[in-house]
């Protein structure tokens, strides 16, 4: 998986919820709710709310800082961050 970007961009096509705010999107073509390009909003589903409730030892890396983002920044400053942060090349 790591040769495939796994856990530093998403490769995640699927329409459905497009990027879920893990990693930056490896292009344009992932979709996004913050250009309206996926079906449905990530932070509307159970799976949000059950990430904001798992227990930090059955986090997968970089889910921790995700989760913190999702409570500060809510999901759609999360996907901003992860883009701007992209633009900078962090």
């Amino acid at each position: 998986m790591d040769g495939m970007g796994g856990n530093k961009v998403c490769l995640n096509v699927d329409k459905v919820f497009g990027n879920t705010g893990r990693a930056p999107s490896v292009s344009s073509k992932i979709p996004s709710l913050l250009d309206n390009s996926c079906d449905y909003d990530f932070s509307k589903s159970a799976w949000y709310f059950e990430l904001l409730e798992m227990p930090e030892h059955l986090l997968f890396p970089g889910e921790k800082e995700m989760i913190e983002d999702f409570r500060n920044l809510g999901f759609k400053g999360r996907l901003q961050k992860l883009e701007d942060q992209k633009k900078v090349g962090k």
